[in-house]
């Protein structure tokens, strides 16, 4: 009788912590406000679990500007900006309270404004504006790369409402090659360049890193041309996959110092080439 009682007394014990827990727990998940000096509610985090929450923000007008998702206080996936009369302003992608992803921007038509892609808050690859009209009509291409943790814009190009160029700095057009090299042999690589700046052109390829910091000077080499187009030759010296990297730049010569070196005006591009190299 008394293990019974015993039985009794720790089933409603532990009955009694569950509903206080859960209590407490369901108390937790309850959304949380703030508010303008007005009255208005400002915010409102909605937590869906431990970790994860809803965030939404309101204008002083009280309509709905901005929402996202939170994972452990981290902004994390799709946030959303609005117009305050309504209609999508721009969509951030975050990863773990950085943005990383596809960054775009509308009109208020509704038609895109502009798209890039950031790695770590900061614009990589290709940027593109559009003109507020049906069809993505590029208005504006920028080509940025990460070079030493800041942002280098490699190429700038404007067009007109019919698609073509109305105004553009020099850019790599495009790079011709294998992708496959023996070991020991070497990789012929064509650079073609637009818009030529100046009229020489000189193309570096260095020992970077993926940062485009210099691992060792001592493997710097170049090549030289007069034309929209340089040959460079990289030796294969490993096997498996490789990633070449370099700077062109398209310049002129100012004038010669006393020390005999010249003074020079250049526009540098940043590039990189993937090949595989394959053992005999």
């Amino acid at each position: 009788m008394k293990l019974s009682k015993i039985g009794t007394s720790i089933f409603i014990l532990s009955v009694l912590i569950y509903v206080i827990f859960s209590y407490f727990k369901n108390k937790q998940l309850e959304p949380t406000y703030t508010y303008y000096s007005n009255g208005v509610m400002k915010g409102m985090t909605k937590p869906l679990n431990d970790s994860v929450e809803l965030f939404y923000g309101y204008d002083t007008a009280g309509n709905m500007i901005y929402s996202s998702r939170a994972v452990n206080e981290y902004v994390d996936g799709l946030a959303k900006v609005y117009f305050s009369e309504g209609g999508l302003l721009r969509t951030e992608t975050w990863l773990y309270g950085e943005l990383t992803g596809p960054w775009n921007e509308y009109y208020k038509s509704g038609n895109l404004k502009s798209s890039v892609m950031l790695q770590d808050s900061m614009p990589v690859g290709d940027r593109y504006e559009y003109f507020d009209l049906p069809g993505k009509k590029v208005k504006y291409l920028g080509s940025n790369i990460n070079v030493r943790g800041k942002k280098w814009t490699n190429s700038q190009t404007w067009y007109d409402s019919l698609g073509n160029v109305v105004k553009s700095t020099v850019r790599l057009d495009r790079i011709s090659g294998a992708k496959n090299v023996l070991l020991n042999d070497s990789l012929r690589l064509v650079f073609r360049l637009k818009h030529l700046e100046f009229p020489l052109i000189e193309n570096f390829v260095y020992d970077f890193d993926s940062l485009f910091y210099v691992r060792d000077s001592s493997l710097t080499y170049s090549s030289k041309s007069t034309s929209d187009s340089v040959v460079t030759y990289i030796k294969a010296t490993r096997p498996g996959e490789q990633v070449a990297r370099g700077l062109i730049q398209n310049y002129k010569v100012l004038y010669r110092r006393k020390n005999g070196a010249y003074a020079t005006q250049s526009k540098d591009i940043y590039w990189t080439y993937k090949y595989l190299v394959k053992e005999r």
